[in-house]
């Protein structure tokens, strides 16, 4: 496969055989998986059925040319400079969903890059994902999804699924040590998957995103969350950009030998060497309707990047379409 082709022809990686994608016996389609966040959350017409709650902001995005090594990409060329359409929201299905809880929030942006090329990101503020597969993400949501005779989902079968499928904890675990931020301008944002970077003389690394904020990472206090109430994101990250931008330095962590890029579940090592390839800044809250009409896909890539094998990854557009076809058609 291009996976294995590639990292074989660079010598860059020796993955072992359970790094790449097993076919699964009962194959999740997006129907079933936006089916399972519907049958979870409930149909909230006109609305994405994932990250419903969310505004759109507007910015730019500042190569520092330090990635060229790594891609000939036009996101990473030096001084490349490129606007910014980007949409800030929180995890799960519920429209309604409170910002005062433990929760991930969620970046998706896209960059207009030169040579009419464009990309596309996808990032969470927790460098895990929340399943490893398309198969878990739907079984996982119809394990809990509430009981219509008591309105509470059944216990003993979340219990089970997670005994047969411990990996679900993880990204849980995670937010529950890193409390959410206070702010979207004071969270991480991590590219949960690899990609494939090929460079000038046809090298091929993969590697992962990751945005840092520019003024520190900030998290909730348990006074916060009581203070802020339960929808004060937006109102916040409004008047924040009044007083100046909010920005990440933007890294790419290159893999090592023996990672695995098939699991969105895995963090790789905190202390792992990155490259600081650029710079996003958000400006202003962009009108309610900004990105109404736009699917956010992690793998509309320039050239020079391409998805990994990793399921989830592969499985997003293909269930993102499914998401916008139904609520364009109002249901």
């Amino acid at each position: 496969m291009r996976l294995a082709l590639a990292i074989a022809l660079t010598g860059l990686l020796a993955l072992p055989a359970a790094s790449r994608a097993q076919a699964p016996s009962n194959p999740a389609t997006p129907e079933q998986l936006v089916d399972a966040l519907e049958g979870m959350f409930g149909r909230n017409a006109g609305l994405r059925r994932a990250h419903p709650k969310g505004f759109c902001a507007e910015g730019e995005w500042v190569s520092t040319g330090a990635g060229a090594a790594l891609t000939t990409a036009a996101t990473l060329a030096p001084g490349v400079r490129a606007p910014v359409l980007a949409r800030f929201s929180l995890a799960g299905g519920n429209p309604r969903a409170p910002d005062n809880v433990d929760n991930a929030r969620g970046l998706a942006m896209r960059l207009d890059l030169p040579g009419n090329e464009s990309q596309d990101f996808v990032v969470i503020s927790a460098p895990v994902f929340g399943v490893r597969t398309p198969e878990q993400f739907r079984d996982n949501l119809i394990a809990r999804r509430p009981d219509p005779a008591t309105g509470q989902p059944d216990q003993a079968r979340i219990q089970a699924f997670v005994a047969a499928n411990p990996e679900v904890t993880r990204q849980a675990a995670w937010i529950r040590a890193n409390p959410p931020s206070d702010s979207y301008a004071s969270a991480p944002y991590f590219g949960v998957h690899s990609f494939l970077f090929t460079n000038a003389a046809g090298q091929v690394r993969p590697a992962r995103w990751s945005f840092e904020p520019a003024e520190g990472r900030r998290s909730m206090t348990p006074e916060d969350r009581q203070r802020l109430g339960a929808n004060f994101l937006e109102a916040e990250l409004a008047a924040r950009l009044a007083r100046g931008p909010a920005e990440w330095r933007v890294f790419l962590t290159p893999a090592q030998e023996g990672d695995v890029l098939t699991d969105a579940t895995l963090a790789w090592p905190e202390d792992r060497p990155r490259v600081e390839v650029a710079r996003l800044s958000i400006r202003r809250v962009a009108a309610a309707d900004a990105c109404t009409g736009l699917m956010f896909s992690p793998v509309s890539l320039p050239r020079g990047i391409d998805p990994s094998e990793d399921p989830i990854l592969q499985m997003r557009t293909p269930a993102y379409a499914e998401s916008f076809s139904r609520r364009s058609g109002g249901q």
